[in-house]
């Protein structure tokens, strides 16, 4: 008796343990800003924590907002600008800093050249502000920083103030000074592709040498994904190892990439297949003035279960829609919105999750291809959250100045 209720006891165990699902990612669709993206991102992540699901790495390790991180620099940056030229010094280099924390999440991994004219001009209005409030540490250390990156930039003498010139001069000089270094990277597995500063270096193993000592970006990537490492160098030669991904990774990075545009049944289910027999997947949609987010539950080739919330973009009812939306889709057995609204039809979400993109307007028009109507019949169970980011525009006024010194303000007072 006792050996027969362990026995069911350990079989029971195990089927749950078999049974547990995976979370995949979450991707956007129909133009949802990068900001309330990346928000449902955080709280459908905190969610399946909260559920006990195993949460698979589909974005790599950092960086992959780069667009919507290099809109927010240049924001900052022109709110730099806009007080240098009020000559509030002390709010302006607050706002340069708070540019180069939102181009080391994303932007300083990229080959971008604009990325890379940003960074100079950061890094040229910290040391500008600093020089301004007589914060000679904070001027140095803001050159350094940009000629560690480009020990060959230079501003147009004509233009720059003599004292931020005397700064950039001194500073120079101490570089060059200074015996160059060397970074050694190694990749696993070997044969990824390096890039450092915005520039590609070759494949992993290899040694980087005639380093400026300073911040450095490294970025590492091969087909199972991507490893970035903001890399601070000192007077001796370092070596990084990258671990860039996993096969399952790497199948659950095309699956919430697949996700971004209206794709058939089959196509999720087959791609799906690749990362796990049972996982959960998520597309956001815009809803006017709210978010849909729709989830699936996907075992064993089927899709088992779609759960659907509407919800407005604010935290408190952020969490607590995309808690319920995760407990929905590991306890229902059938299609449901979980929202309460008597009038939904579950018959919608099953479009709406292969082919949905959403509206901006009030009143929420959903166009489906009958092709894709078709397709959504087929059932299913293994659940993949996707959440993309999407493209953030951004209108940015023309401040070229000349070809190596771009930021746009007036700096003939100092």
């Amino acid at each position: 008796m006792r050996r027969s209720l362990l026995l069911a006891l350990a079989l029971a165990t195990a089927a749950a343990a078999q049974a547990a699902p995976v979370y995949v990612g979450a991707a956007s669709r129909g133009g949802l800003a990068g900001e309330t993206t990346q928000a449902f991102r955080g709280a459908l992540e905190a969610a399946v924590a909260r559920h006990g699901v195993k949460v698979l790495d589909t974005r790599g390790t950092a960086g992959d907002d780069a667009e919507g991180s290099l809109a927010k620099a240049r924001a900052a940056l022109d709110d730099a600008a806009a007080a240098y030229s009020e000559n509030r010094l002390t709010e302006c280099l607050a706002d340069a800093d708070d540019a180069l924390a939102e181009f080391e999440r994303g932007p300083a991994f990229s080959a971008e050249r604009s990325a890379w004219a940003l960074f100079r001009d950061i890094h040229a209005m910290r040391a500008l502000a600093a020089v301004g409030l007589k914060r000679a540490a904070a001027a140095d250390a803001a050159i350094a920083a940009l000629l560690a990156v480009e020990p060959g930039w230079a501003p147009s003498r004509s233009r720059t103030p003599k004292e931020l010139m005397r700064h950039i001069d001194d500073v120079g000089d101490e570089l060059r000074s200074l015996p160059p270094v060397a970074l050694q990277v190694e990749s696993k597995p070997n044969g990824a592709t390096v890039m450092l500063d915005g520039k590609r270096q070759g494949k992993a193993p290899l040694v980087i040498e005639g380093l400026t000592p300073g911040v450095h970006y490294l970025t590492v990537t091969s087909a199972r994904g991507r490893f970035v490492q903001r890399v601070e160098l000192g007077d001796e030669d370092a070596r990084v190892v990258a671990k860039v991904g996993s096969k399952k990774g790497a199948a659950a990075r095309e699956v919430t990439q697949l996700l971004e545009q209206p794709l058939g049944a089959a196509r999720l289910v087959e791609a799906v297949s690749d990362v796990d027999d049972d996982a959960l997947v998520v597309v956001l949609l815009p809803a006017g003035k709210q978010v849909e987010v729709i989830g699936a539950r996907i075992i064993a080739g089927e899709v088992a279960v779609v759960a659907g919330v509407r919800v407005p973009d604010n935290e408190n009812d952020r969490d607590r829609a995309t808690y319920e939306l995760i407990e929905g889709l590991l306890e229902k057995s059938g299609d449901a919105w979980l929202d309460q609204a008597s009038a939904d039809d579950p018959h919608t979400l099953r479009p709406k999750l292969f082919g949905g993109t959403g509206t901006t307007e009030e009143e929420e028009q959903l166009e489906i291809s009958p092709a894709v109507l078709a397709s959504a019949i087929i059932g299913g169970a293994v659940v993949v959250v996707v959440v993309g980011v999407a493209t953030v525009a951004v209108v940015l006024r023309e401040v070229q100045k000349d070809e190596n010194f771009t930021f746009g303000v007036d700096a003939s007072r100092l």
